[in-house]
């Protein structure tokens, strides 16, 4: 008796440990959600501002949540609300690297646009209006968010339920061209509704159902094959669908992931006969489904803020900039040195090492005064790239000096072509150039000294413009001393 049994335990034992292995697509800090998530109810009864130089965040994950709250916009003001926001996380020694996802619903005393954009729309739509609200006048806006599905009440009107990437994050609130002033906010905490949905325990079962089927299926003999090739396929699926980074995969993607396991243990056992074609058409209508299990490709973002970007995107619509010691803000309290270039060329060790931090200490030290010294955070820069950043979300900073610095690697290889070229660099400095004379800034350049010829021909051919050339092997405070001989008479005289 247990001897015939024993192949069909053999194929469920198979099928559990292919289940256990869909389990896996659950990112390792995301396997228990009451560690990663806020059980707790949020209820905030002082009235907070939010302004371009002060956001609203609410730095707790929340899956299912309900939120309301009552507020004022100012007359120019556009207020984003920053939902399912998830950003590369600290859980034990991991830190996973990726561009942070989020939905925006805007608001606007201005113009009327959009109320619900996606990430890439809330950063190309800035300025560009939202639900109009009527300035100075209290309003009561609620949020609803259920899984991957998310809907808005403003002022008594519903907005359609959208789409997220997420069914889980963060929520800040983003004021742009004045304040707002949120004098209520509450949010009702529901939890992760199913959560036993992504459990390994049953996905191990739901495996072992799918052996059972298999047993029922195939020939004497096929057994074994069965099982050898159900679990193979499923290693094999794990290991090239890696999934969103900190995120609940999509079930039906998991399903299908161990049905096509299922099916090919099935597939590769002889005997099947008739029945094989029918197998493989499944196979075919269930290939397109694993596609969710796979990070969406992100070109335009890769280009803006270079890959992996982090929390940069959405600190872009803040116009916030990340320092080694400080998160730097548009406040006007200090003349500004905008570094323009990225973290290759003026990250050049820890962050008492970085430029930035020693440009501070020497132009404060000279100018008796206060200044603020902004470096973008692009791990690695460009000057096109640079530029179109600082044109697009940091012109609220209105620099006194920009320092414009390029690159050794300015040439390099992405995607198999150059990401600059001379002509790009050359209309990048152009348009510098103007924004500075439009503005009354001064422009500076900074370069390492060992560049592409084709790139030291560029700024070389910009006319009455100062260039600081750092020295192969110069150390970060040699390189922070010789900017700032050039910065520092170029920075208003303290009153």
């Amino acid at each position: 008796m247990l001897r015939a049994c024993l192949p069909t335990l053999l194929l469920c034992l198979a099928g559990a440990l292919a289940g256990l292995v869909t389990a896996h697509f659950v990112p390792v800090p995301l396997r228990d959600p009451q560690q990663c998530l806020d059980r707790t109810q949020l209820r905030l009864t002082e009235p907070r501002t939010v302004s371009p130089t002060q956001w609203l965040s609410l730095p707790r994950w929340h899956a299912d949540f309900d939120l309301h709250c009552d507020l004022e916009l100012g007359e120019h003001t556009e207020l984003d609300f920053v939902l399912r926001q998830v950003e590369p996380r600290q859980f034990g020694i991991e830190l996973p690297q990726f561009h942070g996802r989020f939905a925006v619903l805007r608001l606007s005393g201005a113009a009327d646009g959009p109320a619900f954009l996606d990430r890439e729309a809330a950063l190309e739509r800035i300025g560009q209006g939202g639900l109009r609200l009527s300035p100075g006048v209290l309003a009561t806006v609620s949020v609803q968010a259920r899984g991957r599905m998310v809907r808005a009440n403003v002022a008594g009107r519903w907005t359609p339920w959208q789409r997220t990437d997420d069914g889980h994050g963060m929520t800040t609130l983003i004021a742009r061209g004045g304040p707002a002033v949120v004098h209520r906010l509450t949010i009702q905490n529901y939890g992760l509704p199913g959560a036993w949905r992504w459990h390994a325990g049953f996905w191990s079962a739901l495996g072992a159902l799918a052996g059972l089927f298999q047993a029922l299926v195939v020939r004497a003999g096929g057994q074994f094959a069965a099982a050898a090739g159900t679990l193979a396929t499923a290693w094999l699926l794990g290991a090239v669908l890696p999934g969103l980074p900190l995120a609940w995969p999509e079930l039906p993607a998991m399903a299908a992931a161990l049905a096509v396991a299922t099916l090919v243990g099935l597939l590769v056992a002889p005997g099947l006969g008739r029945a094989r074609p029918l197998v493989a058409l499944a196979l075919v209508l269930l290939a397109p489904h694993l596609g969710a299990l796979l990070p969406a490709k992100t070109p335009r973002l890769d280009a803006l803020f270079g890959p992996q970007s982090g929390a940069m995107p959405s600190e872009a619509l803040a116009q916030r900039v990340r320092g080694p010691f400080a998160v730097h803000v548009p406040d006007g309290k200090a003349p500004v040195v905008f570094l323009l270039g990225g973290q290759q060329l003026y990250d050049r060790g820890g962050p008492a090492e970085h430029v930035e931090a020693l440009l501070v200490g020497e132009l404060r030290g000279r100018r008796r005064g206060p200044v603020e010294v902004p470096c973008l955070p692009t791990v690695d820069g460009f000057g096109p790239q640079q530029w179109s950043l600082f044109e697009r979300f940091y012109r609220g900073y209105r620099p006194a000096v920009l320092v414009f610095g390029v690159g050794r690697d300015e040439l390099a290889l992405a995607g198999g072509r150059p990401r600059s070229s001379p002509a790009l660099l050359a209309a990048a400095l152009a348009a510098a150039r103007q924004y500075c004379a439009q503005h009354g800034a001064s422009l500076v350049l900074c370069s390492d000294g060992d560049l592409p010829a084709a790139v030291r021909a560029v700024l070389a051919a910009v006319p009455e413009v100062p260039w600081v050339q750092w020295p192969h092997g110069a150390t970060p405070q040699q390189c922070a001393l010789q900017l700032a001989e050039v910065v520092a008479e170029r920075l208003p005289k303290v009153q």
